[in-house]
């Protein structure tokens, strides 16, 4: 397994277990058409890879060069001939080479690779890296939001029963010992609930 793969199964681990925590919808998390734009992954290639599959489609880098530049020719222009001209102006080559790049018909070299990247406004590695590495960047950001958004129990009990404060004594309780705590606040309340009713 490359390091891309390990670094990415870690990272879907890692999300695992925020989804879990959060209680949140696994198929809702991620934004499969977002990342689709942001890596040139389509989305069903994307929704195999967070399903702990195997980019061994990925294998060809002449032809993953080539699919990204088309994928950034389909989503960032008109595919009108002015932009041909854009792209061949700022690779210094024909009109006719530029279109068969960014048709996927002809890999860039790496000047003409850098170019690209320049002129699309992506990572200057965005033609050449595998899948792994560019999904798992682009989860990143999804990963730290759910890591700094941790739910407070207590925070959630409080504001379901309208009280406004609690005093611990001084004491700061980390989240864990806040779980517990509105589980035992939680448990009581239903049992003191339950004796006024017999």
């Amino acid at each position: 397994m490359t390091e891309a793969a390990s670094a990415l199964r870690r990272t879907l681990r890692r999300l695992d277990e925020l989804v879990e925590e959060h209680g949140l919808d696994p198929g809702e998390v991620v934004d499969v058409a977002e990342i689709s734009y942001e890596t040139g992954i389509s989305g069903r290639r994307i929704r195999f890879l967070l399903k702990g599959g195997a980019a061994s489609w990925d294998d060809d880098v002449d032809a993953r060069v080539r699919g990204r530049v088309l994928h950034l020719f389909r989503t960032r222009t008109e595919r009108r001939p002015g932009d041909v001209a854009a792209v061949a102006a700022k690779l210094g080559v024909s009109t006719v080479w530029a279109q068969q790049l960014l048709e996927g018909r002809k890999t860039p070299n790496i000047v003409h690779g850098q170019a690209l990247t320049e002129f699309f406004g992506v990572t200057g590695d965005f033609l050449a890296a595998p899948a792994t590495q560019l999904l798992n960047r682009s989860l990143q950001p999804l990963v730290e939001r759910l890591s700094r958004q941790v739910p407070d129990p207590m925070a959630e009990l409080m504001e379901r029963l309208g009280v406004t404060s609690v005093s611990f004594r001084g004491h700061e309780l980390t989240v864990p010992q806040r779980a517990a705590v509105a589980q035992m606040l939680e448990a009581m309340l239903k049992s003191n609930t339950r004796g006024d009713g017999a």
